[in-house]
């Protein structure tokens, strides 16, 4: 190949761009091919200066937080537990797909109530959510049950302890009848006192008894505060019956969207929330003489964040008693907290638990939770009571149980459905199987429903009551003997990185099985089956459960802070302060550069 001078090269390349000039000219072609790498010898180049300009809130020269990870509220990550957790029920997965494909294959157009169906003349049906339309379409909200409705019946008692003992009698059975005079002589002399004692030891009902006896409602209300609303209520009306009052009258509650109070009510029973609002009125709380914050080892958000109202509260008046209660909790870190307080430990719990664990880890915990249930449903005998406890001469004494529910423990809605329809299934399947009353019971559940658990079932059916954490504190079902614990709960745990919080399935804390447990022993001796090995619940589980104020978003608690009054936001009095403290003082200052304040 013959070599070209430079000369010859551009010669050539200027008799190419004429050629191609000429044909685009004469519309032979439109476009001819070019090589974007071309590149002219004599080509002047020109350099760009760019500037890569990152707003400070993404450069890192300003940490929003110092917490980079949720907080995992779980003690092994790598654990059985843990794992399985993460995996869910598989018995679960099957239901939803069966159900999806039932919907797909069912799927029909509703012609009812659109254009085409009015010309037609398709009706649409009244449903039962119209009956509580007025007469101008608006929805009356006012027409809704309340659970005070529900239980204006007195309870029907179903335990044997429940029907050979008078109410009294059930009153000084109770541990801390024992102790009454010992208690009431620490809570004279302090003004904050914490009191720990086994589950059903009756520190919920009989405390707030014992503060109006001893003329402290002479001065005001007596407050007790709940985590949850089923406990608050199904507590007030305990209390009401225990005192031979209406409730409402002398003992009320108040959860949100319901106040079951009056002018004479010198007992209220409420949630941590409603306290945590009426303080936003009355900061010092001058309607109440004293405040019992019960299930304190629940560390909800409202709970911490009044633990450091209260703390301040108690410290300006000096009339105001604040009494911390728990079955499980660190009560010397509690007490550490309000001062190095003192510490009242009921001895004795009421009736014995044997607790059962599993052998082995449990991969599907819906699955074995129905397993155990009809397992115990259908081989125990109608004729003994209590599992055979009988045996240990109980009987004498008065505490056999005549009934023989179940109470499950399941983390959420879907599980509870899932076992619900699972065990019916199973049920119908078997010839000569004795009848079971399956009552499901969760947060989103109607009133009307969860008011069902506490009703007597028709010719002794056994009931077999499953539940969410709902169930766990201070929520007394008359008849239960036997618990079965999955060993799961539902936590909400916020992701710093998204600015969300998520609700996932985590292992409970050994606080948490302790509680599930002592549902068995509430009415009579008992038997609790936890679906997980011993070295599991040993070795896998936290003591107490990550307290939500360090796991959940903290911009409503800013905002509730500051309508409360507080300035200083890091001088704020947490028992477990946020890892976000840095987030929360510079959201703050956000806030006031958009509010001009």
């Amino acid at each position: 190949m013959k070599r070209l001078t430079e000369r010859q090269r551009e010669k050539n390349r200027d008799v190419q761009k004429w050629e191609t000039n000429r044909m685009l000219t004469s519309g032979v072609v439109t476009q001819t091919e070019y090589d974007e790498d071309f590149e002219e010898v004599n080509e002047a180049k020109v350099h760009l200066l760019v500037h890569n300009i990152i707003p400070p809130f993404l450069d890192g020269r300003i940490l929003f937080t110092k917490q980079f990870e949720p907080v995992i509220p779980v003690k092994d990550a790598t654990s059985d537990m843990a794992v399985i957790s993460k995996k869910g029920s598989h018995l679960v997965r099957t239901f939803r797909e069966q159900k999806e494909r039932k919907k797909a294959q069912s799927k029909h157009w509703e012609l009812a109530g659109t254009n085409i169906g009015n010309i037609m003349g398709v009706e649409k049906k009244k449903d039962e959510e119209d009956s509580a339309v007025n007469e101008d379409g608006d929805v009356d909200y006012k027409k809704d049950k309340k659970f005070a409705d529900l239980l204006s019946d007195k309870n029907t008692a179903v335990s044997e302890f429940a029907r050979k003992k008078t109410m009294q009698q059930q009153r000084q059975f109770l541990p801390i009848f024992a102790v009454k005079e010992q208690l009431l002589s620490v809570i004279r002399d302090n003004n904050v006192i914490i009191v720990v004692g086994e589950t059903g030891s009756g520190k919920t009902t009989q405390l707030t008894q014992y503060l109006h006896e001893d003329g402290y409602t002479n001065y005001g209300m007596i407050g007790c505060t709940q985590p949850r609303r089923v406990a608050a209520m199904s507590v007030a009306k305990r209390v009401s019956e225990e005192m031979n009052s209406e409730l409402g009258e002398k003992v009320g509650y108040a959860i949100r969207f319901e106040d079951c109070t009056t002018e004479n009510t010198i007992v209220k029973y409420m949630t941590d929330g409603i306290l945590l609002r009426e303080s936003l009125r009355e900061s010092d709380l001058d309607n109440y003489s004293a405040v019992i914050m019960d299930e304190a080892h629940e560390r909800s958000l409202n709970t911490d964040v009044l633990f450091g109202l209260l703390r301040d509260v108690v410290a300006r008046r000096q009339d105001l008693k604040l009494i911390v209660t728990s079955a499980t909790m660190n009560a010397d870190k509690f007490a550490e907290f309000f001062g190095n307080v003192p510490v009242f430990r009921i001895p004795g719990r009421t009736f014995p638990v044997d607790v059962m664990f599993s052998k082995n880890p449990v991969e599907d915990y819906v699955d074995a939770a129905v397993k155990q249930a009809m397992q115990i449903h259908l081989q125990g005998n109608p004729g003994m009571c209590s599992a055979g406890m009988c045996s240990a001469g109980m009987c004498s004494a008065g505490m056999c149980s005549g009934t023989r529910d179940i109470l499950i423990f399941m983390p959420g809605q879907e599980d509870i459905e899932v076992t619900c329809e699972s065990m019916g299934e199973r049920l119908a399947s078997l010839e000569e199987a004795p009848p079971l009353s399956i009552l499901p019971i969760y947060s989103q559940l109607p009133s009307d429903l969860q008011a069902k658990i506490f009703q007597k079932n028709k010719d002794g059916v056994r009931k077999c009551v499953v539940a969410t954490n709902i169930a766990e504190t201070s929520l007394t079902v008359d008849g239960i003997i036997y618990v079965v614990d999955a060993g799961y709960c539902k936590l909400k745990v916020f992701n710093p990185k998204i600015g969300m919080d998520s609700l996932q399935v985590f292992p409970i804390s050994q606080a948490n099985a302790n509680q599930r447990s002592g549902r068995a022993g509430r009415t009579g001796p008992g038997q609790a089956f936890r679906l997980y090995t011993e070295r599991a619940y040993k070795n896998e589980l936290l003591l107490n459960t990550v307290p939500e104020i360090q796991r959940t978003n903290l911009a409503n608690v800013v905002l509730l802070l500051k309508s409360l009054g507080v300035q200083d936001l890091l001088q704020f009095h947490f028992m477990d302060a946020p890892p976000q403290v840095r987030s929360v003082v510079v959201f703050y200052k956000l806030l006031c550069a958009a509010l001009c304040i």
